[in-house]
């Protein structure tokens, strides 16, 4: 056994060697399967420990015909974990030594747990926020992709993408100092993680956050954060946000984030009107008016408007 343990040890070193976290948990488990000289190493998101396949017919035969179509005939799997949430199974089907396997895989179980925490935070050399030391904007946009493949397997599933700002952020540090701005960002950070008590919180770029929420606790979630963010005297300043309800027909992260921004530039930013929720008509709005701007001096030189130089008394 302590041999094993060794093993596990050397695997998650050669693991994270690698440097790419997508490809270490996948190099850890097919070491793990080498040695145990199984069948198959994997992960899933559910999971049993079947010693004998043919005992199992009865206990559950939809899952066994399933089985039985691989031809196992024996299988290991034990939970891992994220945070307190369980997350999957990491496991091995077929291994040589079931007395052993157990024991090794709820070892490597706890391993899995930490390379799924570094792919989560760590992605491709992008390191979590220096500022407010969240997640980085990679895993931030694998996660709700991930989401999105949740929603479109259970349409019933409804979850917001949320993007805060504060308001005036750069008179706030031309009047206080760069420093004071990074405070308050870790203030905001701090209060934001709190009403949504999950990891997946972000900030893209300067006072820029997104935040997956529950669409039960959404609008109370943001009024929680408005309201401890304006009675901080230490800072005095106020936020505003957007609200996009994901939905199945997403398909890309990035126009998500896109469309909870441009809910927020919506809303008014004041004490009263600080947050709305994504309308078709705000992306048309803004399209409109992106092209106006683009195209308004061609428009003046062929005369189809005139400057306001031409109005003169």
């Amino acid at each position: 056994m302590l041999g094993y343990v060794e093993l596990m040890n050397q695997c998650m070193d050669r693991a994270m060697q690698n440097g790419d976290p997508s490809d270490e948990i996948m190099i850890f488990l097919s070491e793990i399967g080498e040695e145990l000289r199984a069948a198959r190493a994997f992960r899933e998101n559910s999971g049993y420990y079947i010693s004998d396949m043919a005992a199992f017919k009865e206990t559950d035969p939809m899952l066994y015909e399933v089985f039985s179509r691989q031809e196992l005939r024996s299988l290991v799997l034990c939970p891992f974990y994220f945070e307190t949430d369980l997350v999957g199974f990491v496991g091995v089907d077929e291994p040589k030594d079931m007395s052993l396997a157990l024991p090794v895989m709820q070892i490597a179980s706890s391993h899995m747990s930490g390379l799924l925490q570094r792919s989560f935070y760590v992605e491709k050399g992008a390191s979590a926020d220096s500022v407010t030391n969240l997640c980085s904007v990679t895993a931030f946009r694998h996660h709700v992709a991930y989401e999105l493949a949740e929603i479109k397997a259970n349409p019933g599933l409804k979850l917001d993408l949320v993007h805060f700002d504060i308001s005036n952020f750069k008179f706030f540090n031309k009047e206080h100092g760069l420093k004071a701005g990074d405070e308050l960002l870790k203030r905001l950070a701090q209060v934001i993680s709190q009403e949504v008590g999950s990891p997946w919180l972000v900030r893209s770029v300067a006072d820029h956050f997104y935040a997956l929420i529950p669409d039960s606790k959404v609008d109370q979630a943001i009024r929680n954060v408005h309201d401890a963010i304006i009675g901080d005297e230490a800072f005095g300043a106020s936020i505003r946000a957007g609200i996009y309800p994901l939905s199945a027909s997403d398909q890309q992260v990035s126009f998500a984030m896109d469309r909870a921004r441009i809910a927020a530039n919506n809303a008014v930013g004041n004490y009263r009107n600080y947050y709305c929720r994504y309308e078709e008509k705000m992306e048309a709005d803004l399209t409109l008016a992106n092209y106006l701007l683009s195209h308004i001096d061609e428009a003046v030189a062929k005369g189809w408007m005139t400057s306001a130089a031409a109005f003169r008394l």
